[in-house]
């Protein structure tokens, strides 16, 4: 079942699936360089910059996508509390709030529409939680 597809400015070049209220602090880009970093409070996922256009983000909650794609570049865990779960671009205050997750912990898988070898051409980003 699809939560909710929004398209989405990705300032700083990133989007992310957030719990607002997570204990951890956000998770820090070692170079810049990499796909995905994430931990059980956010996943922020690279992607084009706002200056190269709009990112479509979707998020499913089911076991497979209705639609083929590689390996997930992120598979993790989301720890979900009273706050919830947001979606979208933190840094440029376009999210969604996902009211249909409920507190616990969560699997999520993160896949990108970009070839392995350049992570910062994502124009689709698809969070999967189970």
């Amino acid at each position: 079942m699809r939560l909710t597809l929004m398209q989405v400015s990705p300032v700083n070049c990133q989007v992310a699936l957030v719990v607002p209220d997570a204990e951890e602090l956000p998770p820090v880009w070692p170079t810049g360089q990499e796909s995905v970093v994430g931990h059980s409070g956010a996943i922020y996922v690279g992607t084009i910059c706002d200056v190269d256009g709009e990112v479509t983000v979707e998020v499913w909650q089911a076991e497979e996508l209705p639609h083929p794609h590689r390996e997930p570049i992120y598979d993790g865990i989301l720890r979900v509390r009273d706050a919830g779960v947001l979606v979208g671009s933190v840094t440029g205050d376009h999210l969604a709030h996902l009211s249909l997750l409920t507190e616990g912990v969560h699997r999520v898988r993160v896949y990108t529409d970009a070839p392995a070898e350049h992570v910062q051409w994502a124009e689709h980003v698809d969070f999967v939680i189970d």
